[in-house]
């Protein structure tokens, strides 16, 4: 499918025409200043890119504590300004703007957002229930600040019922526990979204235009399924006073991260299934739909079957702001993919880190150019993981002589080890988009299968020279609960590392331990693997959890689904030896002592030392020498691909 019919056909919203079916969805763009240019050329790169309808996030309507990035209200007039920066560059390339304008962020026990919250409910953080006086004031907030937005261009606002945000908390009688007009049935629970739509049609005119995204199942949760949902999304439609709809079903903060950010693990349009159904029941407004669509091509299929009107995504535009237009060129190849593993985006923004993206190393610096060398060099990168990729990129992009050089028969490094298990393939689109950009560059040499001591290096007579060459598990069993390595770790033919098994085939046993001392993805889904190759597979964590490193994620939910019935799972245990087919495991919590007999096979999904031999061999020998990522400073869990892209492109930068 080349010609994507439907998804590059207008659309008709309100009063609006939209010039194709993508919405950019509204996202946190942590980090960048409010109003600044670095925050307009973001907005401007993904408009330039081909988004019809773009989605400016956090414009609360009403004054609460937000995350950093969330960035101003839009009830405030003195943010007025900003905002139209925002808008009139969106505007230049033909798109549409809607404003984001959630009140309450987040769940409502969250210390971040409001304490006078719908209706008292539990929380750690207990907050007061609303009086009438306030849902009114609230009411009139959300008129005040759309005719603000008018103000400032935007083409309409879109509020969330959804997610976790604050509206939810009427509409949701899992949440709302009012006995007055606005709780107890359905009408009285979705009174305050028709008197909102209402106030702000009346203020700021019949022509803007009003979308509310909604999560329309709650089923998972213990609230109301499906069939509700769609007949609230009717009665929304049937108002008069709502221009679209946006789905979102189940995804909800804290409790079900995955299906809010869905990482790799979830299905294509996860939410199609809500869509179709809403779509069906509701044809007087536009249905819009998202959530894990990462390809150009699902997207068409979705509209094309009628699952929704169009389609909304935030993470394809994080990752490649051009794709839009790559795809209406037939130049699919050429998109830069999500691989779904949520690190680099929305992990970052929980530690308060800026927006970024695992290998778009772009981010925050769309108006700016890639400076050319000040001297063309030949610059030697040993090591094909996502940092030797990104650094050949770069320093090819500025004008150098680059020669790649992998051992492998394949690029990628860790990724593409991750890339072979249960439910992370999507991370090969990361070395086959690299090795795309790489093979089309006539400076760069790519060499594969080639083993690279310190004389082949010096061979090269390149002026500079990066180590890139990662790290790799060791069988030790070592961890950081784990400070001694376990006793017969050594044994010839028992005990294996992921590379042993992914990457060199080793033949296991049948009944199969593995220890997983690092909490990431890899031992889950070796562990998975194996299970599903017909191995018995005895799961031992150190954490309480699975995936503790992507827990806020809620990755460790859908691992430990993935897996319930798959293995047997010890949590809270770390080996101390290995021996005639037993292995003693000692609690970290009780220091009980356990042994776990008849197993075949030991596989340590443990520490991961650098390889940092060759570097080391080269000190003194080369003028300009650079060690990066994993072979300076290991990572055994989370962001070591996102450090790592980033640590490539700064090394090349600095050329």
């Amino acid at each position: 499918m080349s010609d994507f019919k439907y998804l590059f056909s207008p659309l008709k919203i309100g009063s609006m025409e939209i010039p194709n079916r993508i919405m950019m969805s509204p996202h946190g763009v942590t980090g960048l200043k409010p109003g600044s240019d670095e925050q307009l050329a973001y907005f401007e790169a993904r408009a330039k890119g081909g988004a019809g309808f773009i989605g400016i996030a956090g414009c609360a309507v009403h004054e609460m504590k937000v995350y950093q990035g969330l960035f101003m209200t839009s009830r405030d007039p003195a943010n007025i300004p900003k905002i139209k920066r925002i808008v009139d560059v969106i505007h230049k390339y033909g798109a549409k703007a809607f404003i984001h304008g959630p009140w309450m962020n987040g769940a409502p026990d969250m210390p971040q957002t409001s304490k006078v919250i719908p209706s008292t409910i539990w929380g750690d953080n207990q907050s007061r229930e609303m009086s009438i006086d306030e849902i009114k004031q609230l009411i009139i907030d959300h008129a005040i600040s759309a005719a603000n937005m008018r103000e400032a261009g935007a083409d309409g606002m879109e509020f969330p019922i959804g997610g976790g945000a604050g509206l939810q908390y009427f509409v949701s009688p899992l949440y709302n526990k009012r006995t007055d007009e606005y709780g107890g049935s359905l009408d009285n629970r979705i009174r305050i979204i028709l008197e909102i739509a209402a106030e702000i049609k009346k203020v700021a005119g019949r022509d803007f235009n009003i979308g509310f995204k909604i999560n329309p199942d709650e089923s998972l949760l213990g609230g109301p399924g499906l069939e509700t949902g769609i007949e609230i999304c009717r009665k929304l439609a049937a108002s008069g006073n709502i221009d679209w709809l946006r789905i979102a079903a189940r995804g909800q903060k804290p409790q079900m991260t995955h299906f809010h950010y869905p990482p790799s693990y979830m299905p294509q349009g996860i939410n199609n299934y809500a869509s179709s159904a809403v779509r069906e029941a509701v044809d007087n407004i536009p249905i819009i739909t998202g959530g894990r669509m990462t390809t150009a091509e699902f997207m068409e299929q979705s509209i094309a079957e009628g699952q929704c009107d169009a389609v909304f995504s935030a993470r394809a535009f994080i990752v490649d702001p051009e794709w839009p237009n790559k795809a209406k060129r037939g130049e699919t190849e050429e998109i830069r993919h999500c691989i779904g593993d949520v690190e680099g985006c929305f992990l970052r923004s929980c530690f308060g880190m800026p927006v970024g993206c695992t290998y778009n190393v772009d981010i925050g610096h769309e108006g700016k150019t890639l400076a050319p060398a000040e001297k063309k060099k030949k610059v030697a990168i040993i090591g094909g993981g996502p940092a030797g990729l990104q650094a050949a990129l770069t320093a090819a992009k500025r004008g150098h002589d680059v020669i790649l050089v992998e051992k492998e028969d394949h690029l990628g490094g860790h990724v593409w080890l991750e890339g072979q298990l249960p439910g992370l393939t999507d991370r090969q689109a990361l070395p086959t988009w690299y090795e795309h950009q790489l093979r089309k560059l006539p400076n760069v040499d790519i060499r594969m299968e080639t083993e690279a001591d310190a004389n082949y290096v010096l061979s090269l007579g390149a002026d500079a020279v990066i180590i890139a060459t990662g790290a790799e598990f060791s069988p030790t069993g070592i961890s950081y609960m784990q400070m001694n390595a376990v006793e017969g770790w050594d044994t010839e033919g028992y005990v294996y590392t992921p590379e042993d098994v992914i990457l060199k085939g080793a033949e296991l046993g049948d009944r199969v331990l593995i220890f997983d001392g690092i909490g990431y993805v890899t031992g889950p889904g070796v562990a998975e693997m194996l299970a599903d190759q017909g191995k018995e597979v005895v799961y031992v964590n150190v954490d309480p959890m699975i995936g503790r490193s992507v827990q806020l994620l809620g990755q460790h939910q859908v691992m430990a689904l993935r897996l319930k019935d798959k293995v047997e799972f010890i949590p809270n245990n770390a080996p101390l030896a290995v021996k005639d087919h037993t292995v003693t495991l000692k609690n970290i919590l009780t220091y009980e002592i356990t042994e776990i007999e008849d197993i075949d096979s030991v596989v340590m999904v443990a520490s991961r030392p650098s390889r940092d031999e060759l570097y080391h061999a080269l000190v003194g020998k080369i003028d300009e020498l650079h060690i990066i990522a994993d072979a300076a400073d290991s990572h055994w869990n989370s962001f070591g691909t996102d450090d790592a892209t980033k640590a490539g492109h700064k090394v090349a930068l600095a050329l």
